[in-house]
């Protein structure tokens, strides 16, 4: 039988000297998760569509700045990029049809049905 070497990562033993615990900052600059919750918490928009519009600026290779400043901070003298906007409608179909599979098929005409 062959012998595998031990992960590494499974053996370590970890200290509190090793936590390192971040602010806020820190943690949003880190994880869009977390700056979707602060996002949130700051401006009163469900997490879920932050998250969405900042995943639609990841896409079109656009800072989150340009979310923040247009849409949650409602500065409309900040151009509309159309390629956040075409990333935004992106997902927002991904998401209806991981929702609702069978519904697009019915309303492409895939259904195996006739659609009159």
């Amino acid at each position: 039988m062959e012998q595998r070497p031990v992960d590494q990562c499974a053996s370590a033993s970890y200290t509190a000297a090793q936590i390192r615990i971040l602010s806020q900052d820190d943690a949003c600059d880190r994880w869009d998760w977390a700056r979707a919750g602060a996002l949130s918490a700051q401006y009163g928009v469900p997490e879920e569509a932050i998250q969405r519009g900042l995943q639609a600026c990841e896409r079109a290779g656009i800072g989150p700045d340009y979310y923040v400043t247009r849409y949650l901070i409602g500065n409309r003298s900040e151009p509309l990029n159309p390629l956040v906007d075409e990333a935004m409608r992106e997902l927002l179909r991904e998401a209806r049809d991981a929702r609702e599979p069978m519904a697009s098929g019915r309303r492409h005409g895939i259904s195996g049905t006739r659609n009159e």
